[in-house]
């Protein structure tokens, strides 16, 4: 049995407090589980045991701030009527053909002052940009019954369709703003070195945007179990350490550390702090923080305190996202099954890379295959198979790709270069989805 350092067991009842959301029986049950599993690991530690219950009613406390927020906007939804309604872009939610969906912080709604988050569905152009201000008229309605749960991750409980725009300030200042320029200017970039649909596979790959490749290609990379690829997930964090210890080599290993941090916090505000990217981003610069103080960094650890700062810091993403979820279950899966089936595969004398290949994809697929069953209704024996294909491409492809992004203010046509190797690789990829898509 693992053994799990203490600290971890904190983490772990707090996240069971949360769970007071579906009943104080399943909590309580998830308390006791924790305290038997730590009884095995710290039998007579007393005291810590007394603040496994202190952070368990915390998670309780975090869970009750969060549902009991002053919530008025329903009075004005009841009316059915056009509402004027000012405030600001908080988000880019996603833009998909001729329409632009953003979270919206509402700040006056007839002239009085409230503080909550709406839908907004837009015309897609002129695109508005996160801090945008708007004074508008539109008319509040009730989400679809499918959608309502995924929203209040957001905080979001009413959406508005076809507003009528009376006034928009462009706020072209402050550090959201500036990071929203930086990244719009990266896929404006990918776009020049790469052509349609391939620069649409490259902006998933490095920065999580789902809205470039087109939707029967989506499809197809679902169908064939691919679409996970395109999630920005901790390959992303070690190519950029990987890069920062090599750029900053002539400095002292703390100086290194500090600034290999920096750049992960940074890319995480970049790519917008998507599931994945955050719990990725969390445990890369826990990895560092341990480095730093020479200590041995434990993944389990890292794991149950990534969900637990997550959790902290908006409780809904345990129960309502599935990103949440699956990229928490396929890490929790490599940690705990990869090594059995290294040993497996050792005693059948399989070559180590291909060993080593075979064991961190059954364990990540293993360990997400109740979501992709029970949710989406989507497995096939073949998803397997197209993910040992398709899995060791992407290092490659990343590498080739983010070596041409860095040529390009270099030399343009070694840019190409690069960028050509990492178009025939993500062709393979497109042929070896069609493949499997169509068996």
């Amino acid at each position: 049995m693992t053994r799990l350092n203490p600290i971890t067991f904190l983490f772990l009842s707090f996240i069971a407090g949360i769970f007071i959301h579906f009943g104080i029986a399943c909590a309580f049950f998830l308390l006791l589980l924790i305290f038997l599993i730590f009884s095995l690991n710290e039998s007579r530690n007393y005291i810590l045991a007394l603040f496994l219950i202190g952070f368990f009613v915390f998670g309780v406390f975090r869970l009750n701030l969060w549902e009991n927020k002053e919530k008025r906007l329903w009075y004005y939804q009841l009316n059915h009527e056009k509402l004027l309604i000012q405030g600001q872009i908080k988000k880019k939610f996603s833009s998909l053909d001729n329409q632009s969906k953003y979270i919206f912080q509402v700040e006056l709604i007839e002239n009085e002052e409230i503080e909550e988050n709406i839908l907004l569905y837009m015309k897609r152009y002129p695109e508005l940009e996160t801090g945008d201000r708007l004074k508008m008229t539109g008319q509040l309605r009730e989400p679809a019954s499918r959608y309502q749960n995924y929203l209040k991750i957001y905080d979001v409980r009413f959406v508005v369709f076809d507003a009528e725009i009376l006034y928009v300030e462009k706020c072209g200042n402050g550090f959201k703003y500036a990071l929203s320029k930086v990244r719009l200017k990266i896929l404006d970039i990918i776009k020049v070195i790469f052509p349609e649909p391939y620069s649409g596979f490259m902006n998933g790959i490095f920065l999580g945007e789902k809205n470039d490749l087109p939707e029967e290609l989506n499809q197809k990379m679902r169908l064939a179990g691919l679409s996970h690829i395109l999630v920005v997930s901790g390959y992303n964090i070690t190519l950029i350490a990987i890069c920062s210890n090599y750029l900053f080599s002539f400095l002292g290993r703390k100086i290194r550390i500090v600034l290999t941090g920096i750049m992960i916090l940074f890319f995480m505000f970049l790519a917008g702090f998507d599931s994945s990217i955050l719990r990725a981003g969390i445990m890369g610069v826990l990895s560092l923080f341990a480095l730093w103080c020479g200590r041995i960094y434990e993944v389990f650890t890292g794991i149950f305190f990534a969900a637990f700062l997550m959790c902290l810091l908006n409780p809904m993403l345990i129960f309502y996202d599935d990103g949440f979820k699956l990229s928490f279950l396929a890490t929790m899966g490599i940690a705990l099954g990869a090594e059995h089936f290294k040993i497996l595969g050792n005693n059948l004398k399989l070559n180590s890379v291909i060993n080593d290949l075979l064991s961190v994809t059954f364990s990540a697929q293993l360990a997400v295959l109740p979501i992709l069953v029970f949710k989406y209704h989507q497995f096939t024996f073949f998803s397997f198979i197209s993910n040992l294909l398709v899995v060791p491409l992407i290092p490659w492809t990343m590498l080739l790709g983010a070596i041409s992004f860095g040529f390009y203010f270099l030399y343009f046509d070694l840019s190409l270069v690069f960028g050509y190797l990492a178009w025939g690789l993500i062709e393979l990829i497109f042929r070896i989805a069609d493949l499997f898509y169509n068996l």
